[in-house]
């Protein structure tokens, strides 16, 4: 029932506000053509989906409504922190709100009420799965190594090359190194039955 009606909103909120478009397309029309790779940008996208969806597996088992009872409180496709486990900054899912609002000023166009909805309940499971695969491209385009990380046999940068190649080894490197907080052994094995 809740997924129906986070359908039935996101709908009416296209309906509502017509300059508001598929949060996904918001993130990739804005990242995509900065980037000539020697590949088409119907490949740089397909891979970038097969990126979100590998770490949606390893993450939550492509759940969108799974929720984690640890520190931090992990919700959601990409398991968000809710809270800081520290208790020292913001929580992980607020600064991906952050990160996708800064799209929509980018391109000038009006946040769109689900992203000022989630800065209040501060839920991702409350969220559609395309929002949640929005909300995970536009923090993981600007998080720290992702896309600036040259060397390491990158002439991009790891998400550029992604885009370019979709290689699992480097989408797993992207995933234990940027994405997920700490690692464990189990956590490598979840990741290599996932992107392999």
């Amino acid at each position: 029932m809740a997924d129906l009606i986070a359908a039935l909103m996101d709908l009416y909120s296209r309906q509502a506000y017509p300059e508001v478009q598929d949060p996904v397309e918001i993130v990739l029309e804005s990242e995509i053509p900065q980037y000539d790779l020697g590949v088409g940008q119907d490949i740089m996208r397909s891979n970038l989906e097969l990126f979100a969806d590998r770490t949606a597996l390893a993450e939550s088992s492509r759940n969108p409504k799974a929720e984690v009872d640890a520190k931090g409180k992990a919700k959601g496709l990409m398991q968000w922190l809710t809270e800081d486990p520290e208790g020292e900054g913001q929580p992980a899912f607020q600064t991906a709100l952050n990160r996708i609002s800064k799209y929509y000023d980018k391109r000038g166009k009006r946040i769109a009420p689900w992203i000022l909805d989630a800065k209040e309940h501060n839920d991702p499971t409350k969220l559609t799965e395309r929002q949640q695969k929005a909300l995970f491209f536009a923090d993981v385009f600007q998080r720290k190594g992702t896309t600036t990380e040259k060397g390491e046999g990158y002439e991009h940068g790891k998400l550029q090359e992604i885009m370019r190649t979709g290689d699992p080894d480097i989408m797993n490197d992207v995933y234990l190194k940027h994405w997920h907080t700490r690692p464990n052994q189990s956590v490598v094995d979840n990741a290599r039955r996932s992107f392999y």
